[in-house]
């Protein structure tokens, strides 16, 4: 579902759909999802990030994941869509991403690198 959301995302603004699974980068936006959930929203450290970007967001719960998910990246205010940096990272050629929704809250990682 998230997948299908980012590739829609991309579409909308020229970029080809990805397909693959990388499951250790999918596993370090997991893992920074769980991190946040307990320290709050925030940026991997540069020396971690093994030369990727990310985006990343934390968001309340709002009916269920495809909504929340879809308003953290097409919030006309707060979503990925108005930072340049932050939608760069979505239209980046290879693309991973985890999310964890606890107490109410929605985290996500997206990760992406040439």
């Amino acid at each position: 579902m998230i997948t299908e959301l980012i590739n829609e995302f991309r579409r909308q603004n020229g970029a080809a759909p990805f397909y693959h699974w990388n499951g250790v980068e999918n596993q370090y936006c997991e893992l920074h999802c769980l991190h946040m959930e307990r320290i709050g929203c925030c940026h991997t450290d540069f020396y971690h990030l093994l030369h990727r970007k990310e985006a990343v967001a934390a968001w309340p719960w709002d009916w269920d994941l495809k909504h929340t998910v879809s308003k953290m990246i097409w919030d006309p205010q707060d979503g990925f869509i108005n930072s340049p940096r932050h939608k760069a990272v979505l239209l980046m050629p290879n693309v991973a991403y985890g999310v964890q929704v606890n107490n109410g809250m929605v985290y996500l990682t997206i990760r992406g690198w040439e």
